[in-house]
């Protein structure tokens, strides 16, 4: 064995391919390793995740750097052939090489990171893997009426960045503003009706205000933007059917849909305790004419 490595210089090609699989060996190794004991020593999974993902990051850094310090030579001697060949990949390879760029660019500009709630062109969910090349999120919506999982895992490449829009829930500002539309029949107290609502939805989203607020300061750090108003609003509008409240109010992005189902629940019990004061309004058809028909008995 000592003869046959002593028969190959260090110089050759095939002692620096050899190497190279050996170090991708030494690698993979290693993060195998880190992935099974960091659990052990760090509890949070978010910073769990980010040591995983640093270290591989790290690993193809150093072993691109061994690579082109071993065939540095070769690279020059090669140059105007390995140009061509490299175009032609660069061409086969354009979407790959679009998922690195995208990849480079998400942890560049902070577009999200793991655990954000993002949008990519149609697909929406939690983002709980950021790979070289793609983004793994955990779906929510599609067939489930709400922010709420689907129970799928979407693989989203992320070469999307770089043509499609990308909406961050939970970035700087992590609340969004809600509405509900409540109708209410003609004849019932409107003005009553308007502070019922008003008090039940200060109640339930005031808790959430002050930190909003402080939210919407660092955002402005980064942006140019003004200062908008965080109560809550009570809007009516009169359409041909019913008296129509729509309450506008600010929640956290997670919490769209329990903190509607308990808006709901106490405005149709503050409502059923007026004595009828205040109803709900329904879809009612009434027929003003209806035309002549002529039966025939005889047939």
């Amino acid at each position: 064995m000592e003869g046959l490595l002593g028969s190959i210089p260090y110089s050759t090609p095939l002692l620096k391919i050899l190497v190279l699989i050996a170090l991708v060996a030494i690698i993979k190794l290693s993060l195998k390793i880190l992935k099974i004991s960091l659990p052990y020593v760090i509890k949070k999974n978010k910073l769990r995740y980010h040591v995983q993902d640093v270290s591989a990051l790290i690993s193809g850094l150093i072993f691109l750097i061994v690579a082109a310090v071993f065939f540095t030579s070769e690279i020059k001697e090669f140059a105007i052939p390995f140009s061509v060949i490299g175009a032609g990949i660069a061409f086969s390879l354009q979407e790959v090489i679009a998922s690195i760029a995208g990849r480079i660019i998400i942890v560049i500009t902070g577009l999200y990171q793991v655990g954000d709630r993002i949008q990519i062109g149609e697909m929406q969910g939690d983002v709980i893997s950021i790979g070289f090349m793609r983004t793994s999120l955990m779906e929510i919506g599609s067939w489930v009426k709400a922010d709420q999982y689907s129970g799928r895992i979407v693989h989203v490449t992320n070469a999307i960045v770089l043509k499609d829009n990308v909406v961050n829930y939970s970035g700087t500002f992590p609340f969004v503003w809600d509405e509900i539309v409540v109708p209410v029949r003609y004849g019932s107290d409107q003005h009553t009706a308007r502070q019922i609502l008003i008090t039940i939805t200060n109640q339930i989203v005031d808790q959430y205000t002050e930190m909003a607020s402080e939210k919407w300061q660092d955002l402005r750090k980064l942006y140019m933007i003004g200062t908008p108003s965080f109560d809550s609003v009570v809007t009516l509008v009169a359409n041909d059917n019913w008296l129509e409240f729509t309450v506008r109010y600010l929640v956290p992005y997670e919490n769209r849909r329990s903190t509607k189902d308990k808006l709901f629940l106490n405005i149709v019990d503050a409502f059923s305790k007026t004595d009828s004061n205040i109803e709900f309004a329904s879809m009612t058809v009434e027929i003003t004419n209806f035309p002549k028909l002529a039966v025939d008995v005889d047939k």
